[in-house]
Order: C-alpha cells, then structure tokens, then sequence
C-alpha cells in the first residue's frame, strides 16, 4: 500500500463525519451531472484550520470515471477503497481517479448518478484550498475553502446554567469546574464554561462579554462585564519575588511565585506543587509561618501569592534572600531578595545625623563671625590712620599759608621799592 493510502485510511478513522466506507448508493432521482455538496455548480466553504471539513461528491451519469485534484493549502483525505459497487479510487500523479470500472480507468459504464463519495478536506494552516471535480465528459466544477486562523477561545461546546430558584444565601453557588451537579444559587446566576481551542497559541488571548435577553432572545440587553481570557501552557519555569524591595523590621511580608510557560508566557490555571520537595530557605529567620516546599496551591493566571510571613528583626540595616527550586523536571532554582530596615535605629541614626550637621553649621557660624570682627578691627585701623593723615595735611596747608602771605608782604614792600626808584630816576 503506498503512502499516501496509509495516510488516507489514518485520516479517515480521525474524520468521524465521515461514511464508513466512503462510497454509498443513495435512492434519489438520478443525476446528469456531478454535484459537491449538493450543488451542480462550484460551491464555496469557510472552515478553521485544524478542523476536519466533511465533503460529499455525487456522480452524474453522463461521466464514467471523475479526476479530483486541490490546489492551494490543505489536503484532500479519501477512503482506502471504495466498498460499495464496482467503483474504485486510484491516484494519478497529484490527482485522485474515481471511476466506475474495477478495470482500467474509462473502460467501465457510466455511472448511474445515484453514487456518492464521502471525503474530508483539512488543513493546518490559513489560505485558500480550491477542489476540483471533472468528468470525463462534465464540465469541471470546483469546491472553494477558505481556512480561516484558529480563535483563541470557541463557544461551542460551552455549557450554561440558569439558575431560576429562590434566593439561598446559605446554599449559594459553589464552585464546580466540570459542571458535574446543578448547584443552588441566587436566582438569575448563569454558570458558563469556556472552552479554549485545542490548536490555539499560548498567549493568545480573548475578550468575553456574557449576555442574556428578557424577550425570548429578541435583543440582548443584558451584559455582564468583559473578562478577557489567554491561552497558557504547562508550566516550564517558576521565579519568585517579595512583594516590596525593602520593610521595615518586622513588618509584614509576601512571596510572590509567577509559573510561565516554555514560551515564556503565564501559565494555565491550575492546582498543583511550585516548589521541590525541599522547603525554600531565607538567609534571615522569618516570623510567621513555614516557607512555602511541594505543597499543592491554586495557581491563578500563573501567579500564587504565599502571605503571612515577617520581615526578620534587624539592627540598622541588613538584607534577605529567599533560595530554592521549583518543581520542573529542570529544578530551576528560584531566588527573591529584599532590603531590611530597622525604624528605631534608622530614626537614631538620623537624629545623629542631625546633630553632626548642626554642631557644623554653628562652628561655620563662629569662623564667619570671627572674621567678621577682625575685618571690623582693620577698617577702624584704617579709619584712624587716615586720620592722623588728614590731621597733618591740614597742619601742612597752615603753615603753607602763612608762607605765601609772608611773600606776598615781601612782594608788596618791594613794589613801593621800585616805584620809589623810578621817581628818582625821572627827577
């Protein structure tokens, strides 16, 4: 059998909407010319990838064999043999023959029109996919599949229950994942479950708005808040945190363990151990309970909070470290760290601090004022030797005076000198 029969009769048992058998004799009004899906003219389909497509192919009588070929992405997946009448199914070159002749290919009669093949067209990627049925005297007619992207999340399948019962605080909705029993609730309560698709990505994500109508499905009036839900994967790796870099001495604490997927995304939720049978480790005791080690948790969009733990008591300063190994077949070893803070000797320190700068600023004080004063002594210095200096400037300028007015008295004899000898001189 070559390969591609083997694959045929693998794809088969995967298509359950499929015939058994493939072939089937039909009692209706016989057919001239082939039809896919009912339809004697080329016909058109929408499916999402990874889904299998159920075909049906229906001979005319005016054909004795039909040549069935795609194109495009996707595959066309036949029965092994026909096991009805004496149809058979060949493959030639990257075509499948189904002829009506056990013999050579056109050698049979024509069909009666009343035959059918049943067959699955598939795909795991987006595009276009075009099947095309021609008769050895019928025109050819084709089949056009449009492969859309997987949705992150499908509705089908999805389960609701409306709860229309009489308020019951003491018997109020409990959580029920698979939906096992119906549960007392508050009247009007609507349990929906979401279904992610098999074949979605991790990370992709969805956003949700549950509705509900009060006529009968007429409008739709009712709408709850969107909840927005993402594809996550098993867990790969596991890290965690504190919840604050630093805490006072004493103060109240958390851990903080995020689980990712291999492609580094959040993973799904579920209960399960984060952390090796061995317990985590902090380098400083802790006050509170026991360090988180296997014990089974609820793991919420790929993030588990352990609380009720103490920041460790400390003198000044200091720093903590949380070690240990997630549960991964890696043991992958985890490690938070964080600052500690004594608030007493931070508030003496401080103080001290304080003090210093203080004693500081008055010795500055003291430096400035003292030669302020010494500044003060050389301008009254300055001040009194500038006047002694004026003092004997002044004492200058008298007896200056009293010098020129001596000359002028000298100057003013000799005038009456001199005029007195020119009288003689004329006489």
């Amino acid at each position: 059998m070559s390969t591609n029969k083997i694959f045929k009769r693998v794809a088969l048992v995967a298509a359950a909407a499929l015939a058994i058998g493939g072939v089937n004799a039909v009692s209706a009004n016989a057919l001239a010319v082939p039809q896919i899906n009912g339809s004697s003219a080329s016909v058109t389909a929408t499916v999402v990838v990874g889904a299998y497509a159920a075909e049906t192919f229906t001979a005319g009588s005016a054909d004795n064999y039909y040549t069935i070929t795609s194109t495009g992405v996707g595959k066309v997946n036949y029965p092994s043999v026909a096991s009805t009448g004496t149809s058979t199914l060949s493959v030639s070159g990257n075509s499948e023959v189904w002829s009506n002749s056990a013999g050579a290919i056109g050698t049979g009669a024509n069909f009666a029109g009343t035959e059918s093949l049943a067959v699955s067209a598939y795909s795991a990627v987006a595009g276009s996919q075009i099947v095309t049925v021609k008769g050895n005297v019928s025109a050819a007619i084709t089949l056009t599949i449009t492969w859309g992207a997987a949705p992150a999340f499908s509705a089908a399948f999805s389960t609701a229950i409306n709860n229309n019962v009489v308020h019951a605080a003491t018997n109020a909705a409990t959580v029920d994942d698979a939906l096992t029993a119906p549960r007392t609730a508050i009247a009007g309560d609507i349990a929906v479950v979401v279904n992610g698709i098999v074949t979605a990505a991790s990370g992709k994500s969805a956003t949700i708005t549950a509705e509900a109508s009060t006529d009968g499905g007429a409008t739709f009036t009712i709408l709850a808040s969107p909840v927005t839900y993402t594809i996550g994967g098993a867990i790969s790796v596991v890290t965690i945190a504190t919840d604050a870099p630093t805490y006072l001495a004493g103060s109240a604490l958390s851990i903080i363990a995020t689980a990712k997927d291999a492609s580094g995304f959040l993973a799904y939720d579920q209960d399960t151990a984060l952390f090796s049978a061995t317990t985590l480790t902090a380098s400083t005791v802790l006050g509170g309970g026991v360090l988180p080690s296997n014990a089974v948790v609820e793991l919420i969009n790929g993030v588990h909070k352990f609380s009720g733990f103490y920041a460790p008591v400390v003198s000044g300063t200091g720093s903590l470290t949380i070690t240990g190994k997630d549960s991964t077949t890696s043991a992958n070893v985890v490690t938070a760290t964080a600052s500690i803070t004594d608030a007493a000797g931070s508030s003496s320190t401080a103080l001290l601090t304080g003090v210093t700068e203080a004693t500081n600023a008055a010795k500055a004080a003291t430096i400035a004022a003292t030669a302020a004063g010494a500044s003060a002594d050389a301008a009254t210095a300055a001040a009194k030797a500038a006047g002694v200096q004026a003092t004997a400037a002044v004492t200058a300028v008298a007896a200056l005076t009293l010098q020129v007015k001596a000359i002028l008295t000298k100057i003013a004899a000799l005038s009456v000198l001199i005029v007195r000898i020119i009288k003689k001189v004329k006489a």
